[in-house]
This record gives C-alpha cells, structure tokens and sequence, in this order.
C-alpha cells in the first residue's frame, strides 16, 4: 500500500491496466459510429452509381476521450481505493504490539479508540503482519502471543470499557514473557490520555529499546466525581476533570433509589483549575434519600459516586445515668443530644429507667448506635447482651461524667485511670484546654476546631502503646478527648468529657454536631438480630449487589468478583476483582465508589519511555471507502456514451419521424371519431 499517500488503494496491482489506455485509444479511434439510416424510396437510382472504395471515418476525438476516461475510471474503482485522512501509524515489519486502555477513563471516547484499532487491524491483515493484542484493564489473564489481525480484531470487538483504572503495571510479566518469544518489530498503544505509574513505562522501555513506539493520546478524558460529604449544610461533592478537558461548566445530579432526580447543581471550574465543588443545600429528610450522585450526560463510571447505608437516618438509642432526667431536662445530657441528633437520625428513649431492661429494649427496636451518657459499671447480664450487640455491628458510644470516673465495665475503649482531672480550677495549676487539630486518620479530620471550645474537666486513659491509634480528638496538651476500638463488626466510642455543658462547652458548639454526625455515618445500620443458622452474628463478607459497568450503569454482579469483608470494606478499592457498586443485601448494603478523596486525573507523560516512542493524535476522521463513487461516475459516463451513439446514429431524426407519424395518426383517429359521432347525432 502507499502509506505515504493519503490515497491507497486495497488492490494496487489493478493499476497496472492503465497501460493498456494508449492500446484502447488505438482502437476507439479507428471505430467509427454506426453510420445515419435515412429513408430514400428512390434506390432504384444508386444500383447504377459505380462502386468504389471507401474508408471508415473515424471516431470524435470527444468520443474517444470519453470512453477512456470511463475505462480509467474503472480500473480505479476496481483498484479499491480508500481515502485515509490520516494514517495512525507507520507499518514496519515483524510483529505489531497493540496496546489498548479499555479502563473507565476510555468510556467517553472508546468508539474512537475501537475504530481507530480495527484500521490498524485491517491494514495489518492487509500486509500479513501479526499482532499482539493487549488490554490494560484485563490484567495478566491474556494470552500474549502472536496471532493474526483477524483473531485480535474479534478480542477488540468483545472488549468494553471497565469501571476501574487501567491496571497497566500488571501486564509487565505477558509482555516480559512475550519479548522473549517474539520481539515486537512495531509497538502502538491506543492511550487514554491518563498518567500510569512509572513501573509499566519502565518495564515498556526495557522491552522495545531500539522499536519504535507510537502512543496515541488527544482523546476526551471523562470527569469524575469523588470526595461526597454530608455535612450540617448540605451534601457535597467534587468534581474532577483532566488538565486538557476544557469543559467548565459541569451539571450534577442527584437521584434516589428509583432513579428519580431529587435536586441538580451547576459546578463551574476556574481557569486552570482541574477540581471544584458541587452543593446540595437540601433538608435533611430530603437528602437521606439520595442514593446516587452523577455528572449529567456523562457515561463513565468514574463520574458516579453511590450513597450507601451510611448516609441514610440512623435509628439512635439513648439512655442517662442522671434520675433527676425528667424532673430538669434542661440540665440532662440527653437534652444536648437529642437537639444535636434530630435533625439527622431517629431518637427511641426508653420507658422503663432501669438500665437491665432498657438496653435490651432498645436493640429490639433495631437501633443502629446506642449512647450511654454517664452511665458507669453496667450489669453483667446487660454487658454480655450489649457486647454480643457490638459484635455483630451495633455502635456504642459513652460520654463520661462522676459515674463513669468511679469505675466502668470493659466496654470501653481504652483503659482509665481512676477519677479525673479538673483543669482551671482553684486546686488546679493548669488552665482550661482547646481543641487540638483532628488527627488525619479520625473519622473527624477536616472539621474546624472552634477556638472558644474549652475543656475544664476530664477521664485520663492510661497510656499505652495503641492508645495514639485510638484516639480520635484530644486536646492542645495531647491528653484523649474522644477514643475508639472496633469490636467484632461494630465499634465503642468514648467521650472523655459530659454530653451537658458541666464539664466543657463543647455540647453548646457547632463541632460537636458534626463530631455526632461523623460518628453515625461510620456506624452500621444492619441490624443485631442478623443472625446465621448456626445463631451466631452474620457480619462476616459482604457479596456483591449491584455494581456499575465502565459506563456508570448498573448491572448484574460478574462471577468472578469477590465478596468483601466487612471489617476491611473501608480499605477496599475499586479493582478488577472487586469493581465498584453496592456489597451487601437489599436490607443493608455498602457503597464501593471508584475515586476516592486523594484521587485525580494527570496527563500522560512518556518520557520514560526513551527516544525512540513519540506521540500521535487519533485519526480524526474514519478511512473513506471511494468505490462507490468511481463506480457511480463510471455509470454516469456509461450512460452519457450511450446518448452520445444514439445521436451519432441519427436516433434524434428517426424519433422525430416517429412524432410526426404517430401526430398524423392521432389526427386521423379524431376526425374520424368526430365524423362518427355527427352521424350518429344526425339519425
């Protein structure tokens, strides 16, 4: 083929019938049209002309033309040709390597990098090249071996676009294993446009050190979304987008579980930036409904974040240690609860005041979190049944006070030192203590820590050498505020101080809020009578539900994805094994999202790739197939040749001939109509 040429041709050796042009001019020339046939009645008068020798007349010289034009014209549609705006790559011998990434980041444009692979396909079958078809996101599981372009393009037209990133590391050992079979002569990676980690590149230069290789970028990266937060104002989220994307208006949507949209907001990016934020200043009850957040008309996984059962009202427990309760609740701890929980979960108090039967009362009604505010040693009976509780996904949470500095149970946190310790006052040296910024892994890291909160009084733990892993909040002089142990599937949480204002003035702040809110959106919401048949807690894996394809739409769970356990369910990411979606059960589920907060979308840089790769924008257009307009043009030409010979012949006079008898004729036919009618009239 002429590669140089934007016109090719899929079977060049037609061509070669354009030398017989001159032998074909030779012979149109010396044909003459069929000859004029004029009537004479009187021929008797030629049979006595002499005869003598006469020679043809030869054919018009616009004749000629015409009817070599249309011979050349059909030895190039024949030829095949096809008109190729632009050619992805330059054809070389030996084996091609076709590197495709089909992660959620190719969702946009994956028509374009599918058709753009079948050209290079096609023209390798035309030149018997074979290829080594690869794709990033399929991981090590691939054949990595020679075929013919005809097998590798029935693998492309099966591929799609997953709902991870391109796991491209993971295809160093297959093309290891290859190079050291068949070295590539030609290497083509069909690119999304996104930076990959330096160990692929690397690996990827070692293997074609001297072979040229052409990566191809330019194509539309999707945006994504990550980082979604419910705080006391609205839902948030960011939106992501590739430093080439120049879109900068973005609409996001909010739906509920049916798929209806409940609220929309509009994002505009900066100049230059590649992150901003998208609010959903919705009430409360309204914004527990939302079930999926996603960037309007955008098809990409990467572009959805999923609101599980963390966001949705939690069903709250809460019990004082106080009696005088009822009798001043202005001065109860549950009344600075109560007014910081409900406007974001469901309050159930108990009816009975004993502790042995308020705490199964309140599991049976299916709470999620239960809150013990002051309240010191439980009994044995009750802390076994709350402990089992904990174990099999329930959040406990104790405020402490004067009871629980005279001695608790075992379900708490970290150990304490008997009493507390009073700070400002007369026999104290010290004076009231701030806030200390939330360490990064609490789950209160990022809210702002007021400057008038102040702590003037407090349980110690002892120190240990996990005591820093457990605590979530402390103060300036580094002393625990807040800690917190998992248990089985569920979790304890300890305020050091009172949930009422006697011990500090964080329950009249803003941040303890949000501190509350914090604690229920990590909590479990299944339920503690979940149960296996063998009567233990069912709180093990959770299996997939519902996950999400590359495009960001819903669909039956693959068999070859995992259940995760619930315990590391925080930690797990989006992958091939485990892609994002919904684990769990239609009664409780975890929502899996693919980008995470510390997420975001680089440029491709391939300068580790040494020398000898450069980069290649995609074709824009597809290759033009140009037969059926040479075979249009040849039939126009036929057409014109044909009415050119049948004037030539005289056909224009016989058909005027024929008018005028067919006129007579018709005359004839009238008048005799007309005189057969009249004499009918007149009898």
């Amino acid at each position: 083929m002429f590669a140089s040429l934007p016109l090719t041709f899929t079977a060049p050796w037609v061509l070669t019938a354009l030398a017989l042009l001159p032998v074909i001019w030779w012979l149109l020339r010396l044909t003459p049209p069929r000859p004029q046939q004029i009537a004479f009645p009187p021929t008797r008068l030629l049979l006595d002309i002499d005869e003598h020798d006469e020679t043809p007349q030869r054919s018009p010289w616009w004749l000629t033309l015409l009817r070599l034009l249309l011979a050349a014209i059909l030895i190039f549609a024949l030829a095949g040709p096809v008109w190729r705006a632009q050619e992805p790559v330059a054809s070389r011998d030996g084996v091609m390597w076709l590197l495709i990434d089909n992660g959620w980041t190719s969702a946009t444009s994956w028509e374009d990098q599918v058709r753009t692979a079948e050209n290079i396909l096609t023209e390798a079958e035309q030149n018997g090249q074979p290829v080594m078809f690869a794709a990033t996101a399929e991981g090590p599981n691939q054949s990595f071996v020679p075929e013919s372009p005809t097998a590798a393009l029935e693998t492309l037209r099966a591929l799609e676009p997953r709902p991870y990133p391109p796991l491209r590391s993971e295809l160093g050992i297959g093309l290891r294993k290859a190079a050291q079979d068949t070295p590539p002569g030609t290497v083509v990676w069909l690119s999304d446009g996104t930076a990959t980690n330096d160990a692929f590149l690397e690996t990827l230069a070692s293997l074609t050190e001297g072979v040229p290789v052409t990566v191809l970028t330019g194509l539309q990266t999707p945006l994504g979304l990550k980082g979604l937060a419910n705080d006391t104002e609205a839902l948030s989220v960011d939106v992501v987008r590739h430093p080439e994307n120049t879109t900068s208006v973005i609409n996001v949507r909010a739906l509920d579980l049916k798929g209806l949209v409940l609220a929309e907001s509009t994002a505009t990016f900066a100049s230059g930036d590649v992150e901003t934020e998208a609010r959903f200043e919705l009430p409360s009850e309204l914004r527990n409904d939302i079930a999926r957040v996603e960037i309007a008309g955008e098809q990409a996984a990467g572009a959805v974040q999923l609101v599980d059962d963390s966001w949705r009202r939690r069903t709250v427990g809460l019990i004082s240690g106080q009696s005088g309760d009822l009798d001043q609740p202005l001065l109860s701890p549950l009344y600075y609860l109560e007014r910081a929980l409900a406007p974001f979960s469901d309050i159930r108090r108990p009816r009975d005041s004993d502790i042995a039967a308020a705490v199964p009362s309140l599991i049976d009604q299916g709470i999620s979190v239960l809150i013990l505010a002051d309240v010191g040693r439980l009994p044995d009976t009750t802390a076994i049944e709350l402990g089992e509780w904990v174990q099999s996904g329930g959040t406990l949470v104790r405020f402490a006070g004067p009871r629980t500095a005279g001695g608790t149970d075992e379900l708490i946190p970290v150990r304490l030192r008997s009493g507390d310790r009073s700070l400002g006052g007369s026999l104290s040296w010290k004076q009231p203590q701030h806030l200390a910024p939330f360490p990064d892994a609490s789950p209160f890291s990022g809210l702002k820590v007021p400057a008038e909160v102040t702590v003037n009084r407090q349980v110690l733990a002892e120190p240990t050498s996990d005591l820093p892993k457990r605590t979530w909040a402390m103060l300036e002089d580094g002393t625990p505020l807040v800690t917190a142990a998992q248990s089985g599937d569920g979790s304890i949480v300890l305020f050091h101080v009172t949930a009422d204002s006697s011990w500090s003035n964080l329950p009249l702040s803003g941040v303890f809020l949000n501190m509350l809110r914090r604690i229920l959106s990590v909590s479990n919401v299944a339920q503690a009578s979940e149960t296996a048949e063998d009567g233990q807690p069912a709180r093990s894996v959770l299996p997939p539900l519902r996950l999400l394809d590359g495009y960001g739409r819903f669909g039956a769970p693959p068999v070859d994805v995992t259940p995760v356990s619930a315990a590391n369910f925080r930690e797990a990411s989006a992958s091939r094994r485990t892609p994002p979606g919904l684990y769990g059960s239609e009664d409780g589920f975890r929502a899996l999202n693919l980008m995470r907060a510390e997420n975001t979308l680089h440029p491709l840089n391939i300068e580790a790739l040494g020398p000898d790769a450069e980069t290649a924008p995609y074709p824009a257009t597809d290759p033009l197939d140009l037969r059926a307009i040479f075979f249009t043009l040849a039939f126009l030409l036929i057409i014109a040749d044909a009415i050119a010979v049948f004037v030539l012949a005289g056909g224009l006079n016989r058909l005027r001939l024929k008018t005028r008898m067919a006129s007579v004729i018709g005359t004839l036919a009238l008048t005799a109509a007309l005189v057969v009618t009249a004499g009918n009239q007149e009898a």
